[in-house]
């Protein structure tokens, strides 16, 4: 039997128990780390935020850009469930109208990019 206090929840088990058996699995199962489907997509959001952070210099840099984000790709105008790094663009350009280092690539690192036409962005002033 085992009583659960203060229990945190993880996955599908609580992370914080006492126990009052000397069952050989307690260890193995309150301590087991657990891997659900939402922990996964943490740990890829996580990672597409590092690439990003590696790369949004470089975006920013580029023709056009005017800011970097995360999010859903979009493709012919519906939205997927596969995430992506956002390149906010004032407007979209014919490619051959760019020079080949304004260029958009379609994935960094193996993380595919989605090109969105913002508009123009300012800061709004204080006050």
């Amino acid at each position: 039997m085992y009583v659960l206090t203060n229990p945190l929840p993880k996955g599908y088990f609580f992370t914080q128990a006492t126990r009052s058996t000397t069952d050989p699995l307690h260890s193995l199962v309150i301590t087991a780390p657990i891997h659900s489907p939402e922990d996964e997509a943490m740990a890829d959001i996580d990672r597409i935020r590092m690439i990003k952070a590696r790369h949004e210099k470089e975006l920013l840099a580029m023709k056009n850009v005017v800011g970097v984000g995360i999010g859903f790709k979009e493709t012919a105008g519906g939205i997927t469930d596969r995430m992506s790094i956002v390149v906010m663009v004032e407007r979209k350009l014919p490619a051959e109208t760019l020079d080949s280092k304004d260029l958009i690539p379609p994935l960094i690192e193996g993380i595919p990019t989605d090109v969105k036409a913002v508009g123009k962005i300012e800061a709004l002033p204080r006050g």
